[in-house]
């Protein structure tokens, strides 16, 4: 048990005798009857102090003052009860803390005669292992003095054996040299027929990529030429089709076209931006006729021919017809 316990424990003791003892008092305190009067007799009464308020008061006093009374020997009866339990609580108290102390001090005796004991049997244990150290030590120093000559043993034995030995490496080692001259000898005469052997290889190597490469020239100036020839057809088709396809588009705006009176000599240059179904996107006049009714015909001319005709070739619409200039002169039309 802790000692916060230890201290809780009388107090409880206390407590628990404080409320037996007042509830024994109480249960044997007379308590007075209470007065049963006759029925008849109330009523006599009652008329006659219906008849004299001076004794219906001096009753009730009475009454009150018996009532005190009562109260006051109560009061009395509950304080002696409390004393006496209080009392009896504190005797309890005092046997409690004087066994607590009778226990405190055979603990202490008990813990003192442990102490004793434990320090006896330390210093008997510190007594053993002194003395198996000693032993230890006496027994490595003879261990020791038996490793020593074992290890001299062991060296003089090891001495002779690299003795032997070396005198085995030495003939393994002139063994070895002339094996290693037989060796290279033979290495070195291999070297050679590879060296020859590899001469004749890159000979033979370049001669058969030379003429790998004088076929792969022939091969590229013979795609080369075809892809120049091709390219040349490509390019007559492209230029014819454009050419065919300017020649509609100028028919076209022609057709669109109503030049102002007395523009035969004027002449003007445009520059047309198409998207690629051929709808016109913008018409700006690069090279002005000076005659600002000419320059704005040709241009509403161009928006009324819109959509113009363009290749299905990307390649010739990119180059050739998604901005292009346009002259417009009315004697070349």
């Amino acid at each position: 048990m802790s000692g916060n316990n230890r201290g809780r424990w009388p107090f409880l003791v206390s407590l628990g005798l404080h409320l037996g003892v007042l509830a024994l008092l109480l249960t044997e305190l007379p308590w007075p009857e209470p007065e049963v009067e006759e029925s008849g007799r109330e009523v006599i009464q009652a008329r006659a102090l219906e008849q004299d308020p001076v004794a219906e008061r001096r009753r009730q006093e009475q009454a009150q003052r018996e009532a005190e009374r009562r109260e006051a020997e109560r009061r009395e009866a509950e304080r002696r009860a409390r004393e006496k339990a209080e009392a009896e609580a504190r005797r309890r108290a005092e046997e409690q803390r004087k066994a607590e102390e009778q226990r405190r001090a055979e603990e202490e005796a008990r813990r003192k005669a442990e102490e004793a004991a434990r320090r006896e049997a330390e210093r008997e244990a510190q007594r053993k292992a002194e003395e198996e150290a000693r032993r230890r030590a006496e027994e490595q120093a003879r261990r020791e003095a038996e490793e020593e000559a074992r290890r001299e043993a062991e060296r003089q034995a090891e001495q002779q054996r690299k003795a032997e030995e070396e005198a085995r490496r030495k003939a393994e080692r002139q063994a070895e040299r002339e094996r290693q001259a037989e060796e290279e000898a033979r290495r070195e005469a291999e070297r050679r027929a590879e060296q020859e052997r590899k001469a004749e290889e890159e000979e033979r190597r370049k001669a058969e990529e030379a003429r790998r490469q004088a076929e792969e020239e022939r091969r590229q100036a013979e795609l080369e030429a075809e892809q120049r020839r091709l390219e040349q057809q490509r390019q007559a088709r492209m230029e014819r089709e454009r050419n065919r396809l300017i020649a509609r588009i100028e028919a076209k705006v022609t057709r669109s076209w109503r030049p102002p009176e007395g523009a035969g000599r004027l002449s003007a240059v445009a520059r047309v931006r198409l998207n690629r179904e051929g709808r016109v996107l913008s018409v700006r006049v690069l090279e002005s006729s000076g005659n600002p009714s000419f320059d704005s015909s040709l241009e509403r001319a161009v928006l009324r021919a819109s959509p113009l005709p363009v290749p299905d070739d990307d390649r010739l619409f990119e180059s050739s017809f998604r901005e292009f200039n346009m002259k417009f002169s009315p004697r070349d039309m």
